[in-house]
């Protein structure tokens, strides 16, 4: 999120009592679909896949309330399509699709609220906020949000497997990569459409910590940024693909 500079530090008693907190959130909507899971229908798992995306989009919504009140306006820049916005996009397709379109999205889906939610979580250091405490809600209702957000997308990311919606099988690892180049692709030329635009940490780097690379060569930088992303992206895939080589 481009309006907000992050000063609190990282794994400080902020960031720790905030993964703290979301580790509770998680274990509130986890533990029952463990418990239940048995018992519940595939129309009542993907009911609850329907309700976790309507959870983000209602925190989107949110966030657009909240820059209204604080700025009066929603700049460009805030446009829904960061790279942790693409779920808002992909998420639906699994909750409510079953064509083959939905089917070709799912591994990308999956990999983006995994892995994005949890770099975000873990490096939050463009959300986590310019206050070293979480209880002055007039200032950090943007963090707060932020966090509760990126968690429900780790949430979504495993309820898809806890659902069996989702199983990831040899060929997905090209069917993520490609759909998030497209989308990457998207990102950089909106990036150079829209001033100090961010979509996808591809234009000005903030939060980044390959950003210095920009002063170097915005190419280098970009082509870092995008293969460090094929490479974890590779690394979560590659023991599906080499168990289905194996077999």
């Amino acid at each position: 999120m481009f309006l907000i500079e992050s000063t609190a530090p990282l794994y400080g008693a902020k960031h720790l009592l905030g993964l703290l907190m979301m580790l509770i959130l998680s274990a509130a909507y986890l533990v029952p679909l463990v418990i239940y899971r048995n018992r519940l229908t595939s129309a009542n798992k993907r009911l609850i896949l329907q309700l976790t995306i309507l959870a983000m989009w209602g925190l989107e919504i949110f966030k657009f309330i909240l820059l209204l009140r604080t700025y009066g306006n929603i700049p460009l820049g805030e446009f829904p399509y960061a790279l942790c916005s693409t779920p808002l996009y992909l998420f639906p397709f699994v909750a409510f699709g079953k064509s083959k379109l939905a089917e070709y999205l799912k591994p990308s889906a999956f990999v983006v609220g995994l892995l994005a939610g949890t770099i975000t979580l873990l490096y939050p250091s463009n959300v986590l906020g310019d206050t070293t405490s979480w209880f002055s809600f007039t200032q950090e209702l943007f963090p707060l949000r932020s966090f509760i957000y990126h968690t429900i997308m780790i949430l979504f990311a495993i309820n898809m497997l806890l659902s069996g919606i989702y199983r990831p099988k040899k060929g997905d690892l090209i069917k993520a990569i490609l759909v998030l180049l497209v989308l990457a692709s998207i990102a950089i030329i909106l990036n150079a459409l829209i001033p100090n635009a961010d979509f996808f940490m591809l234009g000005m780097g903030y939060g980044s910590p390959f950003a210095f690379l920009i002063d170097i060569s915005k190419v280098l930088y970009i082509a870092v940024m995008v293969g460090i992303a094929l490479v974890v992206i590779t690394l979560v895939y590659l023991p599906f693909e080499l168990k289905k080589k194996a077999s």
